[in-house]
């Protein structure tokens, strides 16, 4: 009885295509790691953390503070790593209906990526936090006694200084001041802008 076996190797196009995902993950790789390496130049003082988010100590609290808001696309790394665990990812309030992470993604590509991310609930925030501090936790990057929250509202207080408004005591908002919504038009962007697009405060927080 005459035998054949098929399917035991790999076409041309299979192996060209896994060479290709090898060398793309790699160059992400190092691209992040020059990314980070830079941030830590930059920052000395600071503790950069694996998403690339940089943080201060912040006298009068004992918590640290990142030094800009949460990007789009530091959340859209949690949004994928979710969907790849369970293959579903809970849509933030306010995103439409039935988004995937994929659409996510890709809505965090390009310009928007450093933008600070919007429309997510106190619910995601907190499941973000809670996400990042397993993901740090299990790769060694933080102590056991260590994890991301929520500052509290004493702490935000703290953080954000004594002023009558973020920007000081006069109203209205100098121009330059920071990125606010339309009342307080002091900047050119027509919605949000890319984090640490203005000057940080005392305490070297930014936006």
């Amino acid at each position: 009885m005459a035998m054949a076996l098929i399917g035991c190797g790999e076409s041309k196009e299979e192996k060209a295509a896994k060479a290709k995902a090898k060398a793309e993950a790699k160059a992400a790789a190092e691209a992040k790691a020059a990314e980070l390496s830079a941030l830590e130049k930059k920052y000395p003082e600071a503790y950069v953390n694996t998403l690339g988010m940089v943080f201060k100590p912040v006298p009068g609290t004992e918590v640290s503070f990142c030094i800009w808001e949460t990007r789009v696309k530091d959340y859209a790394a949690y949004a994928t790593a979710s969907a790849e665990v369970d293959g579903t990812w809970e849509i933030p309030y306010g995103w439409p209906a039935g988004m995937a992470a994929a659409t996510f993604r890709a809505r965090a590509g390009g310009d928007l990526e450093l933008h600070p991310v919007v429309m997510v609930s106190w619910e995601d925030a907190v499941a973000f936090c809670e996400w990042l501090t397993k993901k740090e936790l299990a790769e060694g990057k933080i102590k056991d006694a260590q994890k991301y929250r929520l500052p509290t509202d004493a702490e935000w207080s703290v953080a954000v200084g004594t002023g009558k408004y973020p920007w000081g005591n006069t109203y209205p908002a100098p121009k330059g001041a920071g990125n606010y919504y339309k009342w307080v038009k002091a900047d050119s962007y027509e919605y949000t802008s890319p984090v640490g697009s203005f000057a940080a405060n005392k305490l070297g927080l930014h936006d």
